[in-house]
């Protein structure tokens, strides 16, 4: 499945929003991106109030591509950049 990046400028934005795929090298963007959300924002992303347990954020972040796209937004380049959002579609066991 072909995913491009995409700048956007969006109206209440200090600087560019970058949208690409997660990358398996995003785990610290992900773990970062994470824990700056409220508990709330954590407990409806992981259906717990619990920590990431080992090799979930691997699973975030090394996604099986044939049946999922995992997207995330940045801002900033480099060692700047920071993750504020990402989308995950992951297609069910009947291949739709």
């Amino acid at each position: 499945m072909a995913v491009s990046r995409e700048a956007l400028g969006l109206a209440n934005a200090q600087e560019p929003v970058l949208i690409r795929p997660i990358r398996p090298t995003d785990r610290a963007l992900e773990l970062a991106f994470l824990n700056a959300l409220s508990k709330e924002a954590l407990y409806q992303r992981l259906m717990s109030s619990r920590k990431l347990l080992p090799g979930e954020l691997e699973r975030l972040t090394n996604i099986d591509r044939r049946n999922e796209v995992a997207l995330v937004a940045t801002v900033g380049i480099g060692r700047n950049e920071k993750q504020i959002g990402v989308v995950r579609l992951i297609r069910d066991g009947s291949g739709q």
